[in-house]
């Protein structure tokens, strides 16, 4: 939802992160200025970067079931930026998640996952939260949120899960 004209957002900003803002910062600007700048550029970064993957609709559920919360409990950039992908292995191993959401090989799925760049897993982690945050009472089906949110590029014509028997799960009202 865009709001209407120059709305105005503070928060509290920690020491480093103050730093960086005015290392970054021409004498003519206020922080916030800078601050808002800097929020622009890391979200075209991420559009960019989501743009450029190349998921399945069910390499794209996999990875969204697999990181439940994850993102909101770790704050640490750097780990969330390398070390996501270990619980979508994990997910598959203990869940067999992988025949969960149809994905055949889920091995190269999580080397894919390992190899990309710190911003294309930020841009990742950034989606998958969106998407989790979406409201599923809507009726929406999860390839048209997974391509809402941008893990996807199209819809497929069919997808190889079938969650018969998962409506009644808690919080459970997608359509496949």
């Amino acid at each position: 939802m865009a709001g209407i004209g120059n709305e105005r957002v503070t928060f509290r900003c920690p020491p480093d992160l103050l730093d960086a803002i005015r290392e970054r910062r021409r004498a003519e600007e206020a922080d916030g200025e800078v601050a808002r700048r800097d929020v622009e550029r890391y979200y075209a970064t991420l559009s960019a970067e989501l743009a450029r993957l190349n998921l399945s609709a069910e390499e794209a559920a996999l990875i969204c079931d697999s990181l439940n919360g994850f993102a909101s409990r770790e704050t640490d950039p750097d780990l969330l930026s390398r070390a996501w992908w270990i619980n979508v292995e994990d997910h598959v191993r203990i869940n067999d998640a992988d025949r969960k959401w149809g994905v055949e090989k889920p091995a190269v799925l999580v080397a894919k996952l390992r190899a990309l760049s710190p911003g294309a897993s930020m841009a990742i982690l950034d989606a998958v939260e969106r998407w989790w945050m979406r409201d599923r009472a809507t009726g929406e089906t999860i390839p048209e949120s997974l391509l809402a949110v941008g893990l996807i590029r199209a819809l497929p014509e069919s997808v190889a899960w079938e969650l018969d028997g998962m409506e009644d799960a808690e919080g459970e009202e997608w359509k496949a």
